[in-house]
C-alpha cells in the first residue's frame, strides 16, 4: 500500500509543476523509486554541488513538458543549485520512513505497536495490497506481516521480480523463511531462481504423494487459477517431468485428480486401454477421470484434451438400441444420441490414429456399438425415403418474403453441424435444427443435383445446376463461402458453396480430421457475418456426410465376385447386370447411364478398390445419409423502415469525378419505424475507401449525399443500418471516362 501513498504524493507534486525534488536523508525510501510512472524522468545520486549544477543544466537545456524527479540524500537546507526547485516547483521530503508510514496509517485509523524496523518491513510487503493488510496486522499481530503463501506465488511467477521488490536485508529474511518452509538448506548464494525451482519441486512431490496440506492446497489452487502464472508453471513442470517423474515408479491412481502432470495422464490412459474389456476395474478408473474433468484449467494448461471424448465412449449406454422398431426411431436415435459417439471418435482418431496400441482397442469398442446400431438401421432400411430433391427451391418458396442465405456444403456431416450449432458466437440467434435424408448413392454428383434440381435429374456440371435454379428464380446469386465478407451484394437469395471437407478429404483421407475445428470455426464466422449483414435467415445444408474407416486391415475390406461391367467405388458398386449377393449386402435398382443396379455394404467397411482408404462416402450408413438442415434467424430490431437507392441507373454511368446517391425511406405504419440511423460506405473490392457520417433519415424522406471517385473507376456503395450493421441496399457506381463534349458541339 505504500506504493499507492507515494504515487499520490507524486500526483500532488506534479499537479501544477513539472519538477520535483525527492529528499531522503536516511536513504530508507529509495525503494519507492520503483513505483515511478514511465512519464517521469529520474535523476539519482545528486549529492554534491557539481551533481546539482549538472542536473539543473540538463533540465533547463531540455526545456520540455516532461516530468522530472531529482532524488537526493542531502538535507533541504544544504542544497545549493536545486534548492530553487524546492521553492518554485515542488518537493517530497521523507526524513523518517517509519514516521511517514505511521502518519498514513493514522489516516486509516490504524495504530500498530511495532518497532520502526518491523513497520518498514511490513510497508515493503504491503506493495500492491490495500488497507485490509494493515488491519490484519492490527488485529492478529506481527505474524501477519509475512504471508508466505502469497510470497511463494510471487516467487514462482518471477524470481527476478521477487528480487527487485525488496532490499538485501529483506531478501535474506525471505530466503530463510521460504527455505525453512520447503525444508531446503540455507546457503549464502541467495539464488532466488534456484529457490523458485526447488519450491515448485517440493510442491510437485507433495502432489505425487497426495500429501498437500491446506496451505499448499491453497497455493496450488491459486497457481492453477492464475493466468499470470501459466508460463512459469509450464517451465517448472517441464523440468520436473524430465528429471524427477520420468521413469519413476509411483502409484498413479493415488495422485489427486487435479494433478498437473501430462505424464500421469498418459499412464492413466495406458492402464485404461489395457483394462478396456475389464468392466469392474474400468468403473473405478472412470470415476477418477470424471473428477479430473472438473479441473478444466489444468487440462488446458498441459494440453490434455482427450478425456471428454474417451469418457463418452467408455460410458456409452447402448441399451436404448434394442427398443428401436422403425427407421424413424433409428434416425431420431442417431440425431439425439449416437452422433455424440461419432463426435467423440472423430476426436480420438485425430489424437491417436497413428498410435495403433491405443486406437485399435478404442476403435474395437466403438465398432461394437456401431454394429449393434447398424443391425437395427439396416433391419428397417426398406422404410428409407430421401427428401433431398429440390430442397433449395423449397427453401426459397418458403421464404418468399425474406432475405435469406443458404450455405450448401460438400460432405458436411451431421456431427460437424452440431458443433457449429453449439458455437458460442451463434447462441444469440434463434436456431432451428432438422435433418435432410439424402438420395443414394451418397456422392457429390448425385446429391448436389438433387439439391439444385427439383426434377431429380443428375447433372455432373455444377454451373448447369446453378443455371437450372436461376432459370426458376430471378433474384438468386451464387458465391463461394470464402468470398463472403462484410460488403457482399444484397441478393434476395444468396447461395454459398463450401467444398473444403470433400476436397480435403479426397486428398488427405484421415488427415481431414485435423481440419474439423478450423472448418467449424470458419463456417460459424461466416454464418454470423451473413446474419449481421442483413440476411434474415441463414441455412446450412449438405449434399452428404461421410465415414472414417479408421485403422483398417485387409480383413476389414469387403471382397465380392461380381460379373459383368462394374463401376466399383469404396462405398458402393454400380452394375449393369443383376448380381447374386450375400446377406451382408443391399441391392437397389436404379438407372445411371448404362448401369441398372447399385450394391451397398451393411457396414462402414469399404469394398476392396483402388485408391486410398479412410475418408469415404457413397454408402447407406446414417453417417452418410443423415445430413444437416439447420437455420439461424437474426434478431434485428423492429425497424421496418425500408431504404432504396432511387438513382441506381444514373450511378451505373457517371461522368466526372463526383457522384450523388439519392436515398428514399419508404413510408410505413409502424411506431418503431419512424426513422433510421444509417451510414454509407464506398468500397473498392474489399477495401473501404470513403464513408459518410451517421445520417438520420425519417419515413417518407429523401436525402442526397455526394462522394468522389478519387483514383477509382468503379466503387461499390453500401448503405448500412448504423446500429445493427444490417445492409439495407447497395449499388455498383461506375465512372464513364469518355470526355463530355456535349457543350462543344
Amino acid at each position: 500500500m505504500i506504493d499507492k501513498w507515494f504515487k499520490k504524493d507524486l500526483e500532488t507534486a506534479y499537479e501544477y509543476k513539472k519538477v520535483s525534488v525527492f529528499i531522503d536523508e536516511s536513504r530508507e525510501s529509495e525503494f519507492l523509486l520503483n513505483f515511478l510512472s514511465s512519464d517521469i524522468k529520474l535523476f539519482k545520486g545528486i549529492n554534491n554541488e557539481i551533481d546539482e549544477l549538472d542536473v539543473k543544466y540538463q533540465i533547463e537545456k531540455e526545456n520540455s513538458d516532461k516530468k522530472y524527479l531529482i532524488y537526493t540524500n542531502t538535507a533541504k537546507d544544504k542544497l545549493k543549485f536545486i534548492r530553487e526547485y524546492c521553492e518554485t516547483e515542488s518537493f517530497i521530503e521523507i526524513n523518517n520512513l517509519a514516521v511517514y508510514i505511521r502518519e498514513h496509517l493514522n489516516k486509516l485509523n490504524i495504530n500498530l505497536n511495532l518497532s520502526d524496523k518491523d513497520i518498514i518491513f511490513a510497508s515493503k510487503i504491503s506493495v500492491g495490497k490495500d488497507g485490509a493488510y494493515w488491519k490484519d496486522i492490527q488485529t492478529y499481530g506481527k505474524d501477519k506481516i509475512f504471508n508466505i503463501k502469497e510470497e511463494i506465488l510471487v516467487l514462482l511467477e518471477s524470481s527476478n521480480d521477487f528480487k527487485n521488490r525488496y532490499d538485501d536485508e529483506m531478501l535474506k529474511d525471505f530466503y530463510r523463511k521460504i527455505s525453512d518452509f520447503i525444508d531446503y538448506p540455507h546457503n549464502d548464494s541467495f539464488d532466488f531462481k534456484v529457490l523458485a525451482r526447488e519450491t515448485a519441486k517440493y510442491m510437485f512431490n507433495l502432489i505425487i504423494k497426495n500429501e498437500l496440506n491446506n496451505e499448499w492446497s491453497e497455493i496450488y489452487k491459486k497457481l492453477l487459477n492464475s493466468k499470470s502464472h501459466e508460463e512459469s508453471l509450464k517451465e517448472y513442470l517441464e523440468v520436473y517431468e524430465k528429471t524427477i517423474l520420468n521413469g519413476s515408479e509411483i502409484n498413479i491412481w493415488s495422485i489427486i485428480p487435479n494433478h498437473p502432470f501430462s505424464e500421469i495422464d498418459k499412464r492413466w490412459l495406458d492402464k485404461i486401454i489395457n483394462e478396456m474389456k475389464n468392466r469392474k476395474n474400468l468403473d473405478n478408473y472412470i470415476e477418477k477421470i470424471k473428477n479430473r474433468l472438473k479441473n478444466k484449467n489444468i487440462l488446458k494448461l498441459i494440453n490434455i484434451d482427450f478425456w471428454d471424448s474417451l469418457i463418452i465412449l467408455l460410458t456409452f449406454d447402448d441399451g436404448k438400441i434394442a427398443k428401436l422398431d422403425s427407421l424413424d426411431k433409428c434416425i431420431e436415435y442417431y440425431k439425439n444420441e449416437f452422433y455424440k459417439l461419432d463426435n467423440a471418435m472423430d476426436f480420438l482418431y485425430k489424437e491417436f490414429l497413428n498410435n495403433s496400441e491405443i486406437i485399435i482397442p478404442i476403435q474395437e469398442k466403438y465398432r461394437n456399438f456401431l454394429d449393434i446400431f447398424l443391425d437395427k438401421w439396416f433391419k428397417y432400411f426398406n422404410q428409407y425415403k430421401q427428401n433431398q430433391t429440390g430442397v433449395l427451391q423449397r427453401i426459397i418458396n418458403e421464404n418468399s418474403d425474406k432475405k435469406i442465405a443458404i450455405i450448401v456444403a460438400d460432405a458436411l456431416s451431421y456431427v460437424i453441424s452440431k458443433n457449429i450449432i453449439n458455437n458460442g458466437k451463434l447462441k444469440i440467434y434463434k436456431c432451428i435444427e432438422d435433418v435432410i435424408l439424402c438420395d443414394i448413392p451418397s456422392e457429390t454428383e448425385n446429391n448436389m443435383s438433387q439439391i439444385y434440381i427439383d426434377t431429380g435429374i443428375v447433372e455432373s456440371i455444377h454451373k448447369k445446376r446453378e443455371k437450372y435454379l436461376l432459370s426458376k428464380n430471378s433474384n438468386v446469386e451464387f458465391m463461394k463461402i470464402e468470398d463472403v465478407n462484410q460488403n457482399i451484394n444484397q441478393a434476395m437469395y444468396l447461395i454459398c458453396t463450401h467444398k473444403d471437407i470433400d476436397s480435403i478429404g479426397e486428398e488427405l483421407d484421415h488427415n481431414l480430421i485435423n481440419y474439423f475445428s478450423k472448418i467449424e470455426r470458419e463456417l460459424s464466422q461466416k454464418i454470423k457475418l451473413l446474419l449481421e449483414s442483413g440476411y434474415n435467415k441463414v441455412y446450412l445444408i449438405s449434399d452428404h456426410g461421410f465415414v472414417f474407416t479408421g485403422n483398417l486391415s485387409d480383413s476389414d475390406k469387403i471382397n465380392v465376385n461380381f460379373n459383368g461391367e462394374l463401376n466399383k467405388r469404396e462405398r458402393y458398386i454400380r452394375s449393369v447386370e443383376k448380381q447374386n449377393i450375400a446377406s451382408n449386402l443391399i441391392e437397389v435398382k436404379k438407372d445411371y447411364n448404362e448401369y441398372k443396379y447399385l450394391y451397398f455394404a451393411k457396414s462402414i467397411s469399404p469394398f476392396s478398390s483402388r485408391g486410398k482408404y479412410g475418408f469415404s462416402h457413397g454408402g447407406l450408413s446414417p453417417q452418410e445419409l443423415i445430413t444437416p438442415f439447420v437455420s439461424w434467424e437474426s434478431n434485428h430490431d423492429n425497424n421496418d423502415l425500408k431504404l432504396n437507392i432511387i438513382n441506381k441507373e444514373v450511378l451505373k454511368n457517371v461522368t466526372g469525378n463526383l457522384f450523388k446517391v439519392i436515398i428514399k425511406a419508404n413510408s410505413v405504419d409502424n411506431l418503431f419505424s419512424m426513422s433510421r440511423k444509417i451510414k454509407i460506405i464506398n468500397y473498392f473490392g474489399n477495401k473501404e475507401v470513403s464513408k459518410s457520417d451517421i445520417i438520420t433519415i425519417k419515413k417518407g424522406e429523401k436525402i442526397e449525399k455526394e462522394f468522389e471517385f478519387d483514383k477509382f473507376n468503379e466503387l461499390k456503395l453500401i448503405i448500412f443500418d448504423a446500429e445493427s450493421n444490417e445492409q439495407l441496399d447497395f449499388v455498383i457506381v461506375r465512372k464513364n471516362n469518355d470526355r463530355d463534349l456535349s457543350g462543344l458541339l
